[in-house]
């Protein structure tokens, strides 16, 4: 490693009741340092809001299906540590929410927490598409074919 180059921040993950614990199970097995809201804080039962503010407060990368997230007016980038929707098709299960992580494993082990910073990633089938501000405030979208 050069010696002007920090080694960058390993983000923490959070993951709403909506993720399934399964999977969550298969992250930490491939060493991503995540909580489940659930099992791990037993915050059942909250609303989108009360998520909202408990990752921006403890500066923790939200990790979600609900596409509610996506609303940047109710949840502005600017504000985000960084959000993952993930978007899988009915019938939605654990086995093929996983199988989006298995893509999205290299992100989030190549990258330090600056990365997703006021960024929110959606992550489908076919692309993973990163969404983030430009100087003027403008939302940008970028999208990658897997």
């Amino acid at each position: 490693m050069p010696l002007n180059k920090k080694p960058h921040k390993r983000p923490k993950f959070y993951a709403d009741e909506n993720v399934f614990p399964e999977s969550v199970s298969f992250l930490r097995s491939k060493k991503v340092n995540i909580l489940h809201s659930v099992k791990d804080l037993k915050l059942s039962g909250r609303d989108d809001i009360f998520h909202w503010e408990r990752v921006k407060q403890n500066r923790w990368i939200l990790v979600t299906l609900d596409r509610d997230f996506l609303n940047n007016r109710l949840f502005p980038l600017r504000q985000t540590w960084g959000t993952i929707v993930i978007m899988v098709p009915p019938p939605v299960t654990s086995s093929r929410v996983n199988s989006l992580l298995v893509k999205l494993l290299p992100i989030l082990r190549l990258n330090g927490r600056e990365f997703f910073k006021k960024k929110k990633v959606i992550v489908s089938a076919d692309k993973l598409i990163v969404w983030e501000t430009d100087s003027s405030g403008k939302v940008i979208s970028n999208n990658i074919e897997w």
